[in-house]
């Protein structure tokens, strides 16, 4: 457009083509996350299982060396 980044066609009106332009960035960005998330989403409780983290529902325990440090055990 300005500093002839894009392959924008002389012949034809220039806002529809930027509109385009836009919206396939738009497109990208989503197909970009869905893409990122959806293995995330699917593997992260095989990970935690591998890494021993204990459920989301359940609270962290305090180790028995913390406990004594801050002045609860």
């Amino acid at each position: 457009f300005y500093a002839s980044a894009l392959p924008i066609d002389g012949a034809r009106a220039i806002w529809p083509q930027l509109f385009v332009f836009i919206a396939t960035g738009y497109v990208f960005k989503v197909v970009a996350a869905l893409v990122d998330t959806v293995p995330f989403v699917l593997l992260a409780p095989r990970m935690a299982r591998y890494l021993r983290l204990p459920p989301p529902t359940q609270s962290p325990s305090v180790p028995g060396a913390a406990a004594v440090e801050s002045g609860v055990g």
